[in-house]
């Protein structure tokens, strides 16, 4: 009988549907997935034509530059080849400058919790669709390579940035992605909806945010 009793779990497990095994056995619900990845980041950067400035200068940061991208989504389908992918997770993003004739550069840095979206609909194993996010910005920092008109020895410093940059955004993206079993690799380019600078700078200058994300994710 304790024998009996013993089995009955492998018992289960091997008769029941794939589904009801996750969902039994597994502590997370079928259709819960994680996603991991890296993107490059742009960050567009304009000074506005103002009275002493005759034309806008172009101060974007979009060396390359990598960072990572983690998030949790739980995946339904309301409708026959339809998803809804909702998510949240963590996002680094931002840009680094090119390095000026003086030696300057600079790196601002966002580290972000982001809440958003995906529609998608299946063409095959392929799904292509388009997303929403907001950002929640909880760290701002820029790094920068001496000063920007020094001409003595420089070397890297970091601080909070807090100036320029609103401590909120959103994007839009199309994707792109591909089945692989349980696994998805997906494509995203995430374009800034929202400005980025602060409110009290409009009228002097302009900031955007790009990034763009290669995506592998595991779902339930």
């Amino acid at each position: 009988m304790r024998r009996a009793i013993c089995l009955l779990p492998l018992l289960m497990y091997a008769c029941a549907p794939e589904r009801v095994v996750a969902q039994v056995f597994l502590p997370f619900p079928h259709g819960l997935g994680v996603e991991v990845g890296a993107g490059h980041n742009q960050l567009l950067w304009h000074a506005r034509a103002v009275p002493g400035l005759s034309q806008e200068i172009d101060a974007s940061r979009e060396e390359f530059s990598v960072t990572a991208i983690f998030r949790l989504h739980y995946e339904f389908y309301p409708l026959d080849g339809v998803q809804i992918l909702p998510f949240v997770g963590y996002n680094k993003f931002g840009g680094a400058s090119a390095t000026m004739a003086s030696g300057y550069r600079d790196k601002y840095w966002i580290q972000a919790v982001e809440i958003g979206s995906f529609a998608t609909y299946a063409f095959n194993d392929v799904r292509v669709g388009i997303g929403y996010k907001y950002n929640r910005h909880v760290s701002m920092t820029v790094r920068y390579y001496g000063s920007l008109y020094e001409t003595g020895t420089r070397s890297w410093q970091e601080e909070v940035e807090k100036i320029f940059l609103k401590k909120y955004s959103s994007c839009i993206t199309p994707r792109g992605s591909k089945a692989l079993s349980h696994w998805r690799l997906s494509a995203e380019a995430w374009f800034g909806i929202s400005s980025l600078q602060q409110d009290y700078l409009d009228d002097v200058l302009a900031i955007q945010e790009n990034h763009y994300r290669v995506i592998l994710a595991f779902t339930l």
